[in-house]
């Protein structure tokens, strides 16, 4: 097996489905001052296990963010971690039958695994002081466009990403897509599965790319034998702590 976006993936849904803590401060919500969490031992003993996979050739590290993609549909991996928004590319371009599923779960530490947080591509309107009012209102109508529930399904059926307003996803149902495309709408019921915690409402940590970075690259070093998992990790806490500080002192000012 393979997995893109490793810190995504295997760290932060992980501790979501699991309910367990990724920071503190509800994962920083409740403040700035939240402080990572993924040096404890859910962590450290799944990145063991990632580690021991590795080392017996069932799993294979591609890279960060993105790297793994083609991996699963060029069918050098039996079985890859991905976005739900994949799934377009995965259908065009995979020469062999494939399913979806839903994230794997340690029954260790959950009996019954809760929702995953929601993730993927985001759009963003920047203000600045020479903004004009036709400028918004045109922003405004791109976003009306986009959330027409047509464009919304559209989108949705062609990319894989959920729909992101009822209106689309009940227009996919009308339209017969789930029952056409099995195992598109298990991305919708990950996402709604359980009751929300505070461990599973997301993510909101100061410079995250950066500590997804730092994590990565500890993992790493892990990868190539040079360091344990908990030393993976107790070093990724110590560095995205300080990341964590400079953006909160960053704030403060």
């Amino acid at each position: 097996m393979t997995t893109s976006w490793p810190t995504w993936i295997q760290f932060e849904q992980y501790g979501a489905i699991h309910n367990v803590p990724f920071a503190t401060k509800a994962n920083g919500f409740e403040g700035l001052d939240a402080q990572l969490l993924v040096n404890q031992p859910p962590f450290v003993n799944h990145l063991q296990r990632l580690l021991d996979m590795a080392k017996a050739g069932t799993f294979r590290y591609a890279g960060r963010d993105s790297a793994a993609d083609s991996m699963f549909p060029s069918a050098q991996a039996a079985i890859g971690f991905n976005s739900s928004g994949n799934r377009g590319d995965i259908a065009r371009t995979a020469k062999f039958r494939w399913a979806a599923a839903f994230l794997p779960y340690d029954p260790e530490l959950i009996a019954s695994p809760i929702n995953s947080v929601i993730g993927g591509a985001s759009l963003w309107a920047m203000t600045a002081p020479n903004r004009t009012p036709a400028e918004y209102k045109a922003v405004a109508a791109f976003l009306t466009f986009n959330a027409l529930p047509a464009n919304d399904a559209l989108w949705s059926e062609n990319t894989g990403y959920v729909p992101v307003t009822y209106a689309g996803f009940d227009l996919m149902k009308s339209q017969g897509f789930f029952d056409k495309n099995p195992g598109a709408e298990i991305p919708i019921e990950q996402l709604t599965r359980g009751t929300m915690t505070e461990n599973s409402r997301g993510f909101r940590l100061g410079r995250m790319p950066e500590i997804r970075n730092i994590i990565q690259e500890e993992m790493e070093v892990a990868l190539q034998g040079r360091q344990s998992a908990q030393t993976a990790l107790d070093t990724a806490v110590s560095r995205g702590n300080r990341v964590l500080r400079d953006f909160q002192r960053s704030q403060q000012t």
